[in-house]
C-alpha cells in the first residue's frame, strides 16, 4: 500500500512539474487526498509504517508543490493540521515515533520558508504559527506522561527539550531585529 502510495504522489507530481497538466492547487489538494487515504488505512489496518509512509508524503508535498506556489498562509496551515493529525492519531493509536515525523518535517519546511520567504510584516503569523507547534509537540509527550501515567522514553525526552529550544531560538531570532 505504502509503495502505491508513493507512486500515486511521484504521479501527482509529475502531471505538475514535468508534464505541465494541472496547477499547482490541483496537484497539491491531489497529495493532500492521497495523505488523508494513506493516514485512514493506516489507523484501520493498524500499521504504523503506512502512517509514516502517509506522513512523509504529506510533508513533503509543500516542497514538491513549491511553498512559493501555494503562499504561506496555506502552507502553514496545512502543516499546522498535519501535526495535529499527528496528536490525534498519538492520543488513539499511542504511535510515539510518528511525531518525530512531524517535528523533522516541521522544521524542514518552516526552516526553508523562514530563510528564503520570511520578512517582518509576517512577524506576528509566524511567531502564532510556531507558538501552535509549540503548544501541539509539547502536549504529544506531556498528554502520555501525565495524563496516561506512563513512563517517559528517549522520544519524549527528544521532542521536549527540541520543541522548547527551537521555539525559544527561533522567538529570539525573530524578535532581536526590532525588539532588542
Amino acid at each position: 500500500i505504502g509503495g502505491g502510495m508513493a507512486i500515486i504522489y511521484l504521479s501527482i507530481f509529475a502531471s505538475y512539474a514535468l508534464y505541465h497538466l494541472v496547477d499547482p492547487m490541483i496537484a497539491f489538494l491531489g497529495m493532500i487526498m492521497i495523505t488523508i487515504v494513506g493516514v485512514v488505512l493506516s489507523i484501520t489496518n493498524a500499521t504504523i509504517t503506512l502512517a509514516f509512509v502517509a506522513f512523509i508524503g504529506g510533508f513533503i508535498t509543500p516542497i514538491l508543490i513549491g511553498v512559493n506556489d501555494l503562499g504561506e498562509w496555506i502552507t502553514l496551515t496545512y502543516i499546522t493540521i498535519l501535526n495535529a493529525g499527528i496528536l490525534g492519531i498519538l492520543l488513539y493509536k499511542k504511535w510515539t515515533n510518528l511525531v518525530l515525523v512531524g517535528l523533522i518535517g516541521t522544521w524542514a519546511i518552516f526552516g526553508g520558508w523562514l530563510a528564503t520567504s520570511y520578512n517582518q510584516e509576517l512577524l506576528i503569523p509566524t511567531l502564532l504559527f510556531i507558538l501552535v507547534q509549540f503548544l501541539i509537540f509539547t502536549a504529544s509527550s506531556v498528554f502520555r506522561i501525565i495524563v496516561e501515567k506512563l513512563k517517559a522514553n528517549p522520544v519524549d525526552y527528544f521532542v521536549i527539550t527540541a520543541t522548547a529550544l527551537s521555539f525559544a531560538m527561533i522567538c529570539y531570532d525573530l524578535l532581536m531585529p526590532e525588539y532588542k
